[in-house]
């Protein structure tokens, strides 16, 4: 867009700049060139041209960070560690997003991997980071009791909800269900795993699940203890290798 004389005189009085003019000629410098507003030039000079400025929605779109990159409204502590494949949320959830908020926001973090032919996805602790080595040495432990061999993960990638900084995007609990299963099936089918394990709450009380095992997204799926909870209570320990060992994957 070409600004004329006046428009770019009004775009400097609106950014409260001030305009200054020479009232004398200097010494050795080139006669002034007066431009009138609505001419581009004055006896066969012209103004040099002037730089494009953005229109409000590519203003907007530089200023806002972008949905795939963005470090989400999160939990205390969360971060976003978006990895290139994660898939686009604005298309997992069109219809939820474009609507109003019509439930509470609710807030979670969930670490999900790949490790052979696992699914791993795991409720985050409000300062998981300070623990996040010893729980994955924990996760990588109780994998070798399905017998699985040491696997560098393939793909880790890091969900803090709410994740849209929309307010008025849905951010409750079906929007959230909705986005992480996009997640979920993403990763099943471009990862080709075939076993799910979840530790902690998050992802059983989005999909509504009451039993510990199951299949869910084409997968033997089982649920065990946050992981954070087992480094803090070995009682959760306990638990989680009564649910491993009554388990049909720990069978299979």
């Amino acid at each position: 867009m070409q600004l004329t004389t006046e428009q770019k005189q009004t775009y400097l009085a609106n950014m409260d700049i001030d305009l200054w003019f020479p009232r004398m000629q200097l010494t050795n410098s080139q006669p002034a060139v007066v431009l009138d507003s609505s001419q581009p030039g004055v006896n066969g000079a012209h103004a040099a041209p002037q730089p494009e400025l953005p229109d409000k929605a590519a203003e907007s779109a530089m200023i806002q960070p972008q949905s795939g990159t963005v470090t989400p409204p999160e939990p205390p502590s969360v971060e976003s560690l978006a990895a290139e494949s994660a898939p686009d949320p604005s298309a997992a959830a069109p219809d939820r997003v474009a609507a109003g908020a019509t439930e509470k926001a609710i807030h979670f973090g969930l670490g999900l991997y790949v490790l052979g032919p696992w699914l791993i996805v795991s409720s985050l602790s409000a300062d998981y980071q300070r623990q996040q080595d010893d729980a994955f040495r924990l996760v990588l432990s109780i994998l070798k009791q399905f017998g699985n061999r040491d696997h560098e993960p393939a793909y880790h990638h890091v969900i803090a909800w709410p994740f849209f900084s929309n307010p008025n995007a849905d951010q409750g609990k079906d929007a959230a269900s909705l986005y992480v299963n996009g997640v979920i099936e993403h990763l099943v089918e471009e990862h080709q795993v075939s076993r799910l394990l979840s530790f902690g709450g998050v992802l059983a009380k989005l999909n509504d699940w009451d039993s510990a095992e199951g299949q869910d997204f084409g997968l033997q799926r089982l649920n065990l203890p946050s992981v954070f909870k087992m480094l803090d209570d070995p009682s959760q320990k306990a638990k989680a290798w009564q649910l491993i060992q009554a388990s049909a994957l720990y069978k299979s």
